[in-house]
């Protein structure tokens, strides 16, 4: 074989390897433009945040437990009720029936839990204890209830907001909203924070108040916002019709109450 045909069959050979190689690497580098077109996974949206819902209404009936009212009138002591200007009124008919105030603003929420968070904001008025052989009273005004807390606040004689009382944070489900009449219906009492419990006897002259004592029970009925989605809001399912809450006629309400309107 003479040297020019050894020559050629080498050059062959080299342009052999060359081409395979060529084509190997091609092939790699396909390989990342083949996985960069498979479409990535569908991103799963997060579950929606439950969000407040406006109040547009409503109002909590406050009524003596039995013994306490028993307590208060042994020791000369009524409920009467108080303007918004803070000018105490007259005694309370029957305090045991209750006495009750308007829900003017607020918010309300469902907490993880559950449970009810936001804020009521009651009418301006309030109600004072009074002892009626001296004359000394204790108002209570400007009252708001801090649902996520539990914390019952008030202005006491005429100062700024402070704790008044506790009570056990309701729940926001079934049992406590009807989705039809878009009204939240709760029941608790009201425990006397020690401070003002305190105040109140130096006020008025007694020794009948003590910390963590129930001073009121509670009734509230809260109208919800008419446009707002409140399955959604509150994580409620779809519930079947039932009778329309009979709060607006609770016993007790006093002319004047200042009591808004359902809307």
């Amino acid at each position: 074989m003479s040297s020019n045909q050894i020559a050629a069959k080498r050059t062959a050979r080299r342009t052999a390897v060359a081409l395979a190689t060529g084509a190997m690497v091609l092939g790699l580098a396909a390989v990342p433009a083949a996985a960069a077109a498979v479409p990535a996974p569908a991103q799963i949206a997060p579950a929606p945040v439950r969000g407040d819902v406006a109040v547009r209404g409503g109002a909590t009936t406050f009524s003596l437990p039995a013994a306490f009212a028993a307590e208060l009138k042994a020791q000369g002591l009524a409920l009467a009720w108080v303007d918004a200007q803070g000018n105490v009124r007259k005694a309370a008919a029957d305090a045991a029936k209750g006495m009750t105030l308007g829900i003017k603003s607020g918010t309300v929420a469902a907490s993880g839990s559950g449970q009810a968070a936001g804020r009521l904001a009651y009418t301006d008025a309030g109600f004072a204890v009074v002892n009626t052989r001296t004359d000394e009273s204790l108002r209570i005004t400007h009252l708001a209830a801090d649902l996520g807390k539990g914390e019952m606040l008030a202005s006491v004689n005429g100062g700024s907001q402070v704790v008044i009382g506790h009570f056990e944070r309701p729940t926001v489900d079934s049992t406590t909203v009807d989705l039809g009449s878009r009204v939240m219906t709760v029941t608790g009492s009201v425990r006397l924070d020690a401070a003002v419990a305190q105040r109140a006897n130096e006020a008025v002259g007694a020794k009948i108040f003590a910390a963590d004592k129930v001073a009121f029970d509670t009734r509230t009925f809260v109208a919800l916002d008419g446009q707002a989605d409140l399955q959604q809001a509150f994580g409620l399912k779809e519930q079947p019709a039932r009778e329309a809450d009979s709060q607006a006629a609770e016993p007790g309400v006093e002319a004047g109450a200042d009591v808004p309107a359902r809307r």
